[in-house]
């Protein structure tokens, strides 16, 4: 009787304990085939719980098959129950019930062989947790793969959820992104120190974000290799619930390269002695530099905010309008000059550029004006005009004296020299060997004086007597000048030759004096061996180079300059007859085409003349 009370006492316990759980329980057996193959279930009792879950009366369920009571050849999850029926192993699963919208944690175990219970625990809530939890993550790494710069994303337990290629890259690690993930995040700061220029300081840095949490943001630090880059260490929470901790690296080397060239760009403008403006379409001063407030005297706080015309004087065009609207066109306006009024009221002469201020979208927002004062420039300018006024008018005034001169001499020049002559036939012999010294001299002199007044008046003739420019062919005015040389080629045996010459816009009278000289004197300054000379020319975008090149005497080249001018002589008569203007006329007839003529010489190596013809 005791026993049975004992037994009685413990039932009533143990149904006690089941009816109150809060997790649905049932209690099945397993039916077997003659196979002994569990095909289906019994259920053999639920409590309160399960009935409140599934919305099954208890009448309604003991005793039934599951076959028949979820109207299925297939009763449900019997591939979990029956092993824990046949093992008296415990199993666990979840599953999505459709017709309550539920999740379920389900535990099978086995109190005897044939017999199981179930344990259902309601885990929606936590299932959709889970699902929003995990949603967040997914948009939390799309947003990390999206970002610019190196990233790492080191979880609480110190693993590597994320790391990114960028990050690979600046830190110069070989291991691939894939690689790293899952690696504990004290291999990666291993790896990583000896980037940093001051690995000890970066590691402490680092090292009070492990320990406090504490974001570190925009915080700059320079990189081996010259690269300075912005960092940040941010914890993460998702749900008030910390995550992790992210590490972001910028890249901001060229940033601050470009800040460093836009600063001194900037000290630049301020320091310059050009006024530099910037002003809206509008006409509305923006910036205004020191050079300005030299020039115009006003300062900044003066001239900021007021339209640009205030500088333009009375009684002048406002030119400010037309520069602004053909900026907004963009058109740039480049070395304008104009008039600009002063603080003091004094109206000054400026030359100004003006360049378009262009925003980050491509839009012309304004201008930049850089003015500078050319005041002194155009008086000295105006100062130099009167000088050349002068100059021509002086320089044609000699022109007509030494052509008059020159010509009216030849006259009487050539009646002194006509008498001597004849006094030499005459009395050559009958008078005094002095006399006929005497005469002589006087007969040479004449002759001299009178190739000098010819040679004057050729010299005279290139400016007054030239012809017009036209056409022609550089290798005709080359024959014509080489038959002029006929006889002096033949005497010196001189070899002449020339490569293709071009068409020129010329004098062609001119051009053959110009060659018949070069080469007449190439042939005149002969060496010892017989004369070699070589005429070509070298097209240019705006100009034609010629040369002449000779094999003779040469020329010291401390004298290069000199030869080109009037009467000046390298030689006695006695060594080279001549007055000294041959050069002269060539150098004249050059600047006269807008081109210019110099030589190039070594004492006995021979000489190479240069002229430039424009086309």
């Amino acid at each position: 009787m005791q026993l049975f009370n004992e037994i009685k006492n413990s039932e009533e316990k143990y149904h006690s304990l089941y009816s109150s759980m809060r997790e649905g329980v049932a209690l099945h057996e397993i039916i077997y085939n003659q196979s002994h193959e569990a095909v289906d279930y019994i259920i053999l009792d639920i409590n309160p719980a399960y009935e409140k879950i599934t919305d099954l009366k208890r009448s309604e369920v003991v005793g039934m098959k599951a076959s028949i009571l979820y109207g299925t050849g297939n009763p449900p999850y019997l591939e979990f129950y029956a092993p824990a029926a046949e093992n008296g192993e415990p199993t666990e699963f979840e599953t999505y019930f459709e017709p309550m919208n539920k999740t379920f944690h389900i535990s099978v175990i086995s109190p005897s062989e044939g017999k199981f219970a179930t344990i259902f625990e309601d885990i929606t809530d936590r299932k959709q947790a889970e699902d929003k939890l995990q949603i967040t993550l997914l948009r939390f790494y799309t947003i990390l793969s999206s970002m610019y710069g190196a990233i790492l994303l080191v979880t609480d337990k110190n693993r590597i959820e994320f790391v990114n290629q960028a990050f690979c890259d600046l830190f110069d690690l070989d291991e691939s992104p894939q690689n790293l993930m899952g690696l504990n995040a004290d291999v990666m700061i291993e790896k990583i120190q000896n980037v940093y220029l001051h690995p000890e300081e970066a590691l402490i840095r680092i090292d009070e974000i492990v320990k406090k949490g504490q974001p570190v943001k925009g915080e700059e630090v320079a990189l081996r290799g010259d690269k300075t880059v912005m960092r940040d260490f941010i914890p993460i929470y998702v749900d008030e619930i910390s995550f992790g901790r992210l590490w972001h690296h910028m890249d901001i080397t060229k940033r601050k390269n470009t800040e460093k060239a836009l600063s001194d760009l900037a000290s630049i403008v301020e320091n310059s002695d050009d006024a530099i403006i910037g002003k809206d379409l509008d006409g509305i001063i923006t910036s205004w530099n020191n050079g300005a407030e030299k020039i115009y005297g006003y300062s900044a706080g003066e001239a900021l905010g007021r339209n640009i015309s205030f500088l333009i004087p009375e009684n002048y065009p406002d030119d400010t309008s037309l520069m602004l609207d053909n900026i907004s066109k963009d058109v740039k306006v480049f070395n304008h000059e104009t008039k600009r009024l002063t603080k003091d009221g004094k109206i000054i002469d400026v030359s100004i550029t003006v360049s378009p201020i262009i925003n980050s979208d491509g839009l012309i927002i304004g201008a930049s004006t850089i003015a500078r004062d050319i005041s002194h420039r155009k008086m000295m300018e105006d100062e130099l005009q009167v000088t050349l006024i002068k100059l021509k008018r002086s320089n044609s005034e000699l022109e007509q004296f030494a052509y008059v001169a020159s010509h009216d001499l030849q006259e009487p020049l050539r009646m002194i020299s006509s008498f001597l002559q004849l006094l030499q036939m005459r009395y050559s012999g009958q008078l005094d060997s002095d006399a006929d010294e005497f005469i002589n001299f006087a007969v040479d002199g004449a002759k001299r004086m009178q190739n000098l007044i010819q040679d004057l008046l050729a010299y005279s003739r290139v400016t007054t007597k030239g012809n017009e420019f036209k056409n022609i062919k550089m290798e005709e005015a080359l024959e014509q000048a080489l038959v002029n040389l006929k006889i002096s080629i033949e005497e010196n045996n001189a070899i002449i030759t020339h490569d293709s010459l071009p068409i020129i816009t010329a004098d062609y009278s001119q051009m053959i004096q110009l060659l018949q000289n070069l080469i007449g004197n190439s042939i005149k300054y002969r060496s010892d061996k017989n004369p070699e000379i070589h005429i070509s020319a070298q097209e240019k975008d705006t100009h034609w180079i010629f040369s002449v090149e000779d094999n003779g005497i040469g020329i010291d080249s401390k004298y290069s300059d000199q030869v080109f001018q009037i009467f000046k002589r390298l030689h006695t008569n006695e060594e080279y007859k001549g007055t000294g203007i041959g050069l002269a006329i060539t150098k004249r007839i050059i600047e006269r085409h807008n081109g210019r003529i110099w030589v190039e010489s070594e004492l006995s190596k021979g000489s190479k003349f240069y002229f430039t013809i424009p086309k």
